[in-house]
């Protein structure tokens, strides 16, 4: 560096231009000042304040670092000399010379480039500087405004104060005249005024008076109501007991027609009264079934205690499995509706009943034509199995119709309902046209011709192949 004569720019001096300008050295008085002038010069002298103090403390930093790397280069071109160096020192003058000039060139250039890159930030920093004064103006100018608009509000506020003390004031003068007219008045106005007073004060004597006969006759008038009272009283407790009465005659009359309910039932179709008391009514149906009925209440049954059974003198019959189906299912049907009475349930028993013999007749008609097999479901019901045999086909189907409860209980209303399977046990029989003879057979049925349905649905689908 001795020899070349190139120096570091932290070595550098250069004169310090001066930015105050000649105008400025006279100072005006701080009172001359007005606050915006004063808040304009702080938002405008605050950010460069900030930025030289950022700037040179980066600029401190540099300089440290690069005057350690000096020293570095230094200690390192002392222990190793730069071939460009040894090259300048072995040189003539007139190379040397060249070589100083290069040098220089380079100076110059690096010189010029930091001045560009000066130049650039100073712009960057310039613009900065710009959109920051743009932005404290628009602040200004929105004080301003809210500044312009509270002292409009001001003004209005003032001028309705104002126009309030003026009304204040004038209903002031005018109480003030009017007392002073009081006062200046003649004492003849004032007699009259008397009298007139001494007048009024009679018309309220004679008023008190009348308001003391009118309190009279509001207290005679309510010793006539409380007797009135007392009276309606006696009429009510009259009236209460006559109530009480017609209370025991009508329970008594329920009883007498709870009582006489045996023997409206006696009436009925096939049944029989075995026992009738305040707690249990019994009695026989169609000869097949005992009925147990526990009552309370004169008659009201209790239907979770009610029993069905079979009489020991029932005859035995093919169909033995469909009896205890049947008995099961007619005591679950009288303990449904808890809201039935005596005559209720033995009509329910009664239509069950009907609809069973009903069931029970297809199964006869049915039995004459085909093998039949009575199987009961663990769930509730039983199926029907009905066997066809197609000696052509040399084929045997089985047909199972599925009663359950809701359906063999509502027989022949459910007879469109009835749900039926087709098994083949062996053989070529078409399953699928089996189902649609019986289907057709038994989609055409009505609760009123229904005759022999079953019977009919399996000798369509046996003459498929007869």
């Amino acid at each position: 560096m001795q020899m070349t004569g190139i120096q570091f720019m932290d070595n550098l001096r250069a004169p310090r231009k001066s930015v105050r300008s000649t105008k400025m050295s006279q100072i005006r008085p701080l009172e001359n000042i007005s606050l915006s002038e004063q808040a304009m010069a702080v938002l405008l002298e605050l950010p460069q304040l900030m930025l030289y103090s950022r700037v040179g403390h980066e600029l401190q930093e540099w300089i440290t670092q690069n005057s350690e790397v000096y020293s570095k280069m230094e200690e390192e071109a002392l222990e190793a000399t730069p071939e460009l160096f040894i090259e300048y020192a072995r040189a003539e003058e007139d190379e040397q010379a060249d070589l100083r000039q290069s040098l220089d060139i380079f100076r110059s250039n690096v010189r010029l480039q930091s001045r560009g890159a000066w130049y650039d930030w100073k712009h960057q920093w310039l613009t900065g500087i710009h959109a920051t004064a743009q932005e404290s103006r628009q602040e200004y100018e929105a004080d301003v405004h809210l500044a312009e608009s509270l002292r409009k509000q001001a003004e209005a506020d003032t001028a309705a104060l104002e126009a309030d003390y003026e009304a204040l004031s004038r209903q002031l003068e005018k109480e003030e005249a009017e007392v002073a007219e009081l006062e200046g008045c003649n004492m003849e106005y004032l007699e009259e005024l008397k009298s007139s007073l001494a007048d009024q004060n009679g018309v309220i004597a004679s008023l008190e008076a009348e308001v003391s006969q009118t309190e009279g006759n509001a207290a005679h008038l309510k010793e006539h109501l409380t007797q009135i009272q007392t009276e309606m009283k006696s009429n009510l407790d009259a009236l209460t007991k006559a109530m009480g009465l017609l209370h025991v005659s009508k329970d008594k009359l329920e009883r007498s027609r709870r009582e006489t309910q045996p023997q409206s039932l006696q009436k009925i179709h096939m049944c029989v009264v075995t026992s009738y008391k305040p707690a249990l009514f019994e009695y026989e149906y169609a000869s097949q079934y005992r009925v147990r009925i526990p009552c309370s209440d004169f008659g009201k049954p209790i239907h979770d205690k009610i029993e069905i059974a079979h009489l020991e003198r029932i005859q035995k019959d093919e169909f033995a499995p469909l009896n205890q189906t049947f008995l099961a299912c007619a005591n679950d049907l009288v303990r449904e509706d808890t809201q039935r009475d005596l005559p209720g349930v033995a009509t329910v028993l009664q239509n069950y009943v009907a609809a069973c013999e009903q069931l029970r007749r297809q199964f006869i008609h049915l039995v004459i034509r085909f093998p039949l097999y009575i199987v009961p479901i663990p769930s509730g019901g039983f199926v029907a199995k009905a066997v066809i045999l197609y000696p052509v086909l040399k084929s045997r189907v089985a047909v199972e119709f599925v009663f359950d409860p809701q359906t063999f209980s509502r027989w022949p209303c459910s007879v469109r309902s009835l749900q039926f399977d087709v098994k083949v046990a062996f053989g070529k029989a078409d399953r699928t046209a089996i189902v649609k003879a019986i289907q057709d057979v038994l989609i055409v049925k009505t609760p009123t011709d229904n005759y022999a349905c079953l019977t009919e649905a399996c000798m369509e689908a046996a003459a498929l192949w007869d």
